[in-house]
């Protein structure tokens, strides 16, 4: 890379990295320059004298800028005194203030933090107002006011919303599934509105949906457009564009198309990515792949090939957390065993359809995800549709390419064994008691085999997911896992129990190079044996 090009790749990602929280800072730049250290050094040097400056102009903060009354504590803007600092954002400092005129009332100013004044951030503060004030719903906290200090720096000044993140809130009140769900719609209705005027907020997460009460009834406000988009004409007179490869979001919830893996461009289901993230953490309190996953990696360039494999569905999530459920599920006011029953299935579907890799998989809007969730709330057929068994069996495969070399047999015979039963129906179709006796029989037998194939991925994936990113797993301790699994979950179903341990005694019988089985080995082996 010639010297100018690297210097304004550096100048890229520096001011990329201001406009993160300090504390994600390293790890964005390490990401960003992977396998250019003389790039990293040079990015790394800019921040450190962008941290001295900072420094030295927080104190005291704004001083240069917002004119200072009698009472030193108190500084003025206009009508409007801050009071004391809310937050700091990627590019902003928020504070308390009290508005003296034309009313008297709490709102919640914004200003550029110092240090913070390239081109491209005053525009996207500029862009953040602008895309707020066009904004008039429920859900998202209002504009009162704009304009600029004596120093010519921009502020807003918005509605003061005294609230809490939704994870917070909903995990202090003990909120259920449904109450929960309900806040999700409100997001939905919120972003809706948002994509109607032509905006993506780009920022979904906890910190940025705050849960506020009004009258004993809970109220959610959107807040922080700091990196949105607009997706139809431009909202202020300035170009305001993202730079090509600079990741722009959390990378937690953002989608991989923002995160530039996929070769997509970003539209309403990038958003509806992040609602999905979001409403996956609300019912299970973990998030569909972990943070030290994607910072690992992102470090290492493998963002797009970890976007690629599907997270673990919510209820194997659920098992994965250990005692933590106990915890998670006594938030929901449930047990765990309970909210494992209750978010599998149509929920489940709800959630992966949102969070999809492919964005045409997913719900093509927010307010489709909240139709959807109101659907299943109300008891009626939800619009997602499970994974079908040959994409699950497909992505199966390719993790578990031994285990499946020593049990494709025997689950073939198994099938094969259901189309037997079916071919001998057909030639006793002359006898009707006996064609109706054959015909339960086979259809109880192909759910049978139906149920084998489902339970057999769904075992393993778990028990695959479960272990630690580069650990090597085992065909015989898959199989372990599996049949002490299977002991323990299907004691209602016997049959469906019997035909399971009889096909992983199978499987063990073909593991014979495998090294002398440990004690748990032989007792899961010794257990189906029985069955076989």
């Amino acid at each position: 890379m010639a010297s100018e090009e690297k210097s304004a790749r550096a100048e890229e990602i520096f001011h990329a990295a201001l406009a993160r929280p300090a504390q994600e800072r390293r790890e964005f730049v390490a990401a960003e320059c992977a396998g250019d250290p003389d790039l990293r050094q040079e990015v790394e040097s800019l921040l450190e004298h962008a941290g001295e400056l900072e420094g030295f102009l927080d104190v005291p903060v704004l001083q240069s800028t917002v004119r200072v009354d009698e009472d030193e504590s108190r500084r003025v803007i206009g009508p409007y005194h801050l009071i004391r600092p809310l937050g700091k954002g990627g590019m902003g400092e928020v504070w308390l203030a009290e508005q003296s005129a034309p009313i008297r009332r709490q709102v919640a100013v914004k200003l550029l933090r110092p240090g913070m004044d390239s081109h491209d951030i005053a525009v996207r503060f500029r862009a953040e107002r602008q895309a707020l004030a066009l904004m008039d719903h429920p859900g998202v906290a209002k504009v009162f006011d704009a304009g600029a200090t004596d120093a010519g720096e921009p502020y807003v000044v918005m509605e003061y919303v005294d609230g809490l993140p939704i994870t917070e809130y909903c995990d202090q009140k003990r909120l259920g599934l449904e109450a929960r769900i309900g806040l999700v719609q409100q997001v939905c209705r919120a972003i809706e509105h948002a994509h109607q005027k032509t905006i993506l907020h780009r920022d979904i997460k906890p910190s940025n949906v705050l849960v506020t009460e009004i009258d004993g009834e809970a109220l959610v406000k959107v807040i922080d457009f700091g990196v949105a988009k607009a997706m139809g004409p431009r909202i202020m007179d300035e170009t305001l564009y993202t730079h090509h490869g600079v990741m722009i979001g959390t990378p937690e919830y953002m989608s991989p198309e923002q995160s530039g893996t996929s070769g997509e461009a970003t539209d309403t289901r990038s958003d509806v990515y992040s609602l999905g993230v979001l409403l996956y953490e609300l019912l299970v309190g973990s998030l569909p792949f972990e943070t030290s996953t994607i910072r690992d990696a992102m470090s290492m360039g493998t963002l797009g090939a970890m976007y690629r494999e599907d997270p673990p569905r919510p209820a194997v999530r659920l098992a994965m957390l250990g005692e933590r459920s106990t915890t998670i599920a006594g938030q929901r006011r449930t047990t765990t065993r309970g909210l494992e029953s209750t978010v599998r299935g149509e929920l489940e579907w709800i959630t992966m359809t949102a969070i999809a890799y492919e964005p045409h998989r997913r719900y093509q809007s927010p307010s489709a995800l909240a139709e959807d969730l109101q659907r299943y709330l109300d008891g009626q057929p939800v619009l997602a549709v499970p994974e079908s068994r040959g994409y699950r069996v497909r992505k199966f495969v390719r993790r578990h390419r031994t285990l499946v070399g020593a049990t494709a047999a025997v689950i073939l015979g198994i099938a094969v064994g259901a189309v037997g039963l079916s071919v001998g129906l057909v030639r006793a179709l002359n006898a009707e008691s006996v064609a109706r006796e054959e015909a339960e029989r086979a259809n109880r037998e192909a759910r049978t085999a139906s149920t084998v194939a489902d339970f057999l991925v769904e075992v393993f994936d778990a028990n695959d997911a479960s272990n630690s990113p580069g650990e090597t797993v085992t065909a015989r301790e898959l199989l372990d896992a599996g049949v002490v699994r299977i002991d323990e979950d299907l004691q209602d179903e016997p049959e469906v129990k019997s035909e399971l341990l009889a096909t992983m005694g199978r499987a063990y019988s073909s593991l014979t190079s495998t090294p002398r089985p440990s004690r748990r080995s032989r007792r899961a082996w010794i257990l189906s044996l029985i069955h076989i």
